[in-house]
């Protein structure tokens, strides 16, 4: 067969490489929240809490990416800025809620502005951390809060 006509019949076939790609889903268990106009998630597994938004108490000489720490439920949890675990705070972020998530060292709180579901969402491709991708959900950005912690 010539490189034409194979190309055609892969076509009317609906196979492709591009196509294979797009098939080539995941689905996670996430939980999915909005901190200002960006939607990040994070794995549901990860969460081990939510509550009200309270100001972290400052710790002197701390990591920049650090507002400080909070205590909760017996838990001392490290207050990260942002999210991402990078950047600085978004000063227009109406902050109301802080994500509790587990890592291998301890706990650190995510801020967000609100929640937005908790459940199986499909991935395009596989995440990794802070990587942002379509989803089922939408357009958004995958965190591992266990990446955060320097070793």
């Amino acid at each position: 067969m010539s490189h034409d006509l194979s190309e055609f019949v892969d076509l009317e076939s609906g196979w492709s490489e591009a196509a294979d790609e797009r098939s080539a889903t995941c689905s996670r268990d996430v939980f999915v929240f909005q901190y200002g106009s960006q939607t990040y998630a994070v794995s549901a597994f990860r969460v081990a809490g939510v509550i009200p938004w309270r100001e972290p108490v400052p710790l002197p000489r701390s990591d920049p990416r650090v507002s400080g720490v909070i205590q909760d439920r017996g838990r001392i949890v490290v207050m990260m800025v942002h999210p991402s675990g990078e950047g600085v705070a978004d000063p227009e972020a109406d902050i109301r809620r802080i994500i509790i998530c587990e890592s291998e060292r301890g706990f650190v709180g995510l801020p967000a502005t609100s929640t937005v579901t908790v459940g199986p969402v499909e991935f395009a491709r596989e995440p990794n951390a802070l990587g942002t991708v379509d989803t089922s959900a939408g357009v958004l950005t995958y965190l591992d809060p266990s990446s955060y912690v320097q070793r």
